[in-house]
């Protein structure tokens, strides 16, 4: 590609400079080859134009940036200083890699709970058509029938770039993509078209990075204030920010909810699988529990808009399957049941307890903890949220990270009303075999927290730690409960 192609519609490119070849996209001096353009971005922990001359000194034909270069740090290649580095490296992403959005329908869905699991409904929606589909998100990200790990809930932008091209080239029709307030706000979404997004809900989170509640959500609508008006928004009618969304946005709305105004009729829910009636035709799930209704309404709202049949959204919600680590039940033959899920915020801890609760005859035992490094004030509230919902509580640690797991475990405390009913066992290993050995008939335990997660982040390590892999150890034959 020439330079003057991809600098259109994010910087002017002087005559002169027109014919220069780009030959690859950069964001990491490390990652610069001959002839590539390097885009230099300010980060927490790094700042990019401190790496414009190893860019340079790597082949970089030319550099994008925010700073004014001093005179003292000039460089022998094109230096286009521009507004928002993150923002022009979404556009020139576009542009260098050529996704066509009319043929690469893309779907985003963001909200404090339900991001994963409504996510994999919807991609159970596109597959179960015959789509071949791209997903996006926490758990992991798959193109096609590949499965590639996942660092971060939304990929860097190049990456995320990169691979929906790669999707295009496999046939890729459809593409499902979380979206986290931080992909949001360090603009990794930048320069993808999306046909519609998905609001679930929203609680206080990440105020560690957002400082204010406020800020998270407007985060969240900034997303949606961004879409085309060509695109559809799919909103919760329950959620007081939904109209908030709905005047920011140009988009088409779309509302949904469990109510039968909303086409919701007949509704059935056990343990194992919910099922009703959504304007006209049968719905039947494997999932359970109010919030995964929820879930499932959003995503049929969203393949409604998207042109999906009525006949292929329910096939989808028939075969889709719950991500792993979200209300997960852990196979045995004792007479209690054990579940692990995701649940590391108030919010969403509530909303699991309260689904386990209504199939409890007898107690709930939940082991939990928080992160270190994170949002201290969510601690105390979700001390407080275990203590209302469960008759047990085991407080432990979960990615203490470069924190003190005592002082933690001190935070959360001070949301009990009760401290001295609950047990405080930093080790999590031996809070998930005690919480396991407290069970009798009809009881269930929920191990929460790091649901797919399989390790524990210390301050100077990350080890193996897997809550399933744990709790099947000591549910196993000899463990005497």
């Amino acid at each position: 590609m020439l330079l003057k192609d991809l600098g259109e519609g994010c910087f002017e490119v002087p005559e002169r400079l027109a014919g220069i070849e780009v030959k690859g996209l950069a964001s990491d001096s490390r990652n610069v080859q001959p002839g590539s353009v390097f885009v230099a971005i300010r980060g927490a922990e790094a700042d990019g134009h401190e790496f414009i001359r190893s860019a340079v000194k790597a082949g970089a034909t030319a550099v994008v940036g925010e700073k004014k270069l001093p005179a003292t740090a000039a460089i022998k290649v094109p230096y286009f200083r521009v507004p928002d580095s993150r923002a022009t490296l979404g556009g020139l992403a576009a542009r260098f890699f050529g996704v066509r959005w009319d043929k690469l329908h893309v779907a985003g869905v963001t909200g404090t709970k339900g991001k994963t699991t409504t996510a994999w409904i919807l991609d159970s929606i596109f597959r179960n058509a015959g789509k071949v589909s791209g997903l996006f998100g926490t758990v992991h990200n798959r193109l096609g029938a590949e499965v590639f790990p996942s660092s971060n809930t939304t990929p860097a932008c190049l990456q995320l770039h990169t691979d929906l091209k790669t999707l295009a080239e496999k046939g890729g029709t459809h593409a499902i993509l979380e979206v986290s307030s931080h992909g949001i706000s360090q603009r990794r979404i930048a320069g993808v078209e999306f046909c519609c997004g998905i609001f679930t809900n929203i609680a206080p989170e990440h105020l560690d990075y957002h400082k204010t509640f406020e800020r998270y959500v407007e985060t969240k609508a900034s997303f949606f204030a961004e879409l085309p008006p060509s695109a559809h928004v799919v909103l919760p009618r329950d959620e007081s920010a939904s109209l908030t969304i709905a005047g920011r946005t140009k988009a088409h709305i779309c509302w949904y909810g469990a109510e039968v105004h909303d086409g919701v009729e007949d509704l059935r829910m056990s343990r194992e699988a919910l099922s009703f009636w959504w304007k006209g035709t049968s719905i039947r799930s494997h999932l359970w529990g109010n919030h995964n209704l929820l879930n499932i309404l959003a995503a049929m709202t969203a393949a409604e808009c998207m042109g999906f049949t009525r006949e292929d959204i329910a096939l989808g919600i028939e075969r889709a399957k719950a991500p792993p680590g979200r209300l997960e039940e852990i196979k045995h033959d004792r007479p209690f049941h054990v579940f692990v899920d995701y649940a590391h915020t108030d919010g969403s801890l509530e909303t699991v307890l309260r689904s386990l609760r209504a199939v409890t005859p007898g107690r709930l035992i939940t082991v939990f903890g928080c992160g270190g490094d994170r949002d201290r004030a969510k601690r105390p509230r979700m001390g407080r949220v275990a203590e209302k919902w469960s008759d047990q509580i085991l407080v432990t640690s979960d990615n203490p990270r470069c924190e003190d797991p005592k002082e933690i475990l001190d935070d959360i405390m001070l949301g009990l009303e009760r401290p001295e009913e609950a047990v405080f066992e930093e080790d999590r290993r031996q809070a998930i075999a005690l919480g396991i050995r407290m069970a009798r008939a009809t009881d269930t335990v929920l191990i929460a927290g790091k649901g797919h997660e399989d390790y524990q982040e210390l301050e100077d390590r990350r080890l193996h730690f897997d809550d399933r892999e744990v709790a099947h150890e000591f549910l196993g034959e000899g463990f005497e409960v």
